[in-house]
């Protein structure tokens, strides 16, 4: 009886989670690491928000974020920007983002980007989930 019990025990906790992964968005300015932000992905943008700054990475020439490696130039409509409320805003002039999973539900990836006063920005996220 205590065999049977524990075998039930044991099947039914190795059962799938259903937990939802947690999304995390890293980035720094010329190597000077950056608060974290929150994160969401839409068809053709990434949008996330720290406390001091608002991030969009925007890829129009593809839909939902698909694998592979994107010129961040602004030609063709890829481009990232980072805003707040103080400074002027600011773009990627060049660099390259590489989208390394993606599914209809989330996406992971990094880029290494320079902007258009000349710093250098990097960052990497992970389960970044589709709205």
């Amino acid at each position: 009886m205590f065999g049977l019990l524990f075998t039930v025990i044991l099947f039914s906790s190795c059962g799938k989670s259903t937990q939802t992964p947690i999304s995390i968005f890293n980035w720094s300015l010329n190597n000077i690491p950056q608060e974290q932000a929150t994160a969401v992905a839409y068809i053709n943008s990434i949008e996330a928000v720290s406390p001091t700054k608002h991030i969009e990475i925007s890829l129009h020439t593809v839909n939902g974020f698909p694998v592979g490696i994107y010129t961040m130039d602004a030609t063709g409509g890829n481009i990232i920007g980072i805003w707040d409320s103080s400074t002027p805003s600011l773009y990627s002039v060049s660099g390259t983002l590489n989208i390394s999973y993606s599914t209809t539900e989330k996406v992971n990836g990094t880029f290494d980007v320079m902007l258009s006063d000349g710093s250098n920005m990097k960052g990497s996220f992970s389960n970044i989930l589709f709205d």
